[in-house]
């Protein structure tokens, strides 16, 4: 069995829970292109770029793509700040519903199940926010793959390193390296995200070691 480099666990990278599955909620306005992980193309090859062509996107510039993700992302991260305006109205209601002499227990429920949908929804949405401004950093040259999740939390950066490494893999010849910060803006500035993927990625199997600022993965640990 590999031997893992020792990472300190800071007790602030308590894992939050993940989204649950369900059926979505309809959006708030317009259309929106959610970067869900389940639509994503199963057909790109591991450590590959995509390819646009096949996608049916011949002659698409690299800067094309970068607008169009970019576009996506502002998209994504509207709908984000919808969702928290909609929630700010829907808990300012729940509250005078609860305080209400007036309403019937019915009302007064369907004010607070309101609340609990828009919160699981904006918890769905954020993550795909996240995913879709991760998924930009993506770097990938012949030996390496590299991914930044700054910015996100312990629990939001769990979830994308682990679906990163079933979608894109990680070997001895072709390591996938996360960029997680040294904490300087943490409470006591110490590092959250980096011991939070560590232990996660070690319990689920994959030999893991730390650099500084980050963690390589270089595959699953050999018995």
């Amino acid at each position: 069995m590999s031997k893992h480099t020792p990472f300190p666990i800071s007790p602030r990278a308590e894992l939050l829970p993940g989204p649950r599955s369900g059926p979505a909620s309809p959006p708030l306005q317009g259309e929106w292109n959610v970067v869900s992980r389940q639509k994503r193309s199963a057909s790109t090859s591991h450590h590959a770029p995509p390819n646009h062509a096949s996608a049916g996107l011949p002659g698409t510039s690299t800067r094309q793509i970068s607008l169009a993700n970019d576009t996506e992302i502002a998209r994504l991260k509207q709908r984000v700040d919808d969702l928290e305006t909609c929630l700010a109205e829907a808990s300012e209601s729940a509250g005078k519903a609860w305080k209400g002499g007036r309403l019937k227990n019915l009302e007064r429920q369907y004010h607070i199940e309101e609340v609990r949908r828009l919160q699981e929804e904006r918890k769905n949405v954020t993550l795909d926010y996240q995913r879709a401004r991760v998924l930009a950093t993506k770097k990938t040259t012949a030996f390496i793959t590299t991914i930044d999740l700054h910015y996100t939390t312990a629990a939001q950066a769990v979830i994308l390193a682990k679906e990163f490494l079933e979608d894109y893999g990680a070997s001895e010849t072709h390591p996938m390296q996360f960029i997680t910060g040294r904490g300087n803006r943490s409470i006591g500035h110490k590092p959250v995200l980096g011991p939070a993927v560590y232990k996660a990625l070690v319990d689920d199997g994959w030999d893991v070691s730390t650099i500084d600022a980050g963690l390589t993965v270089r595959g699953r640990v050999r018995l």
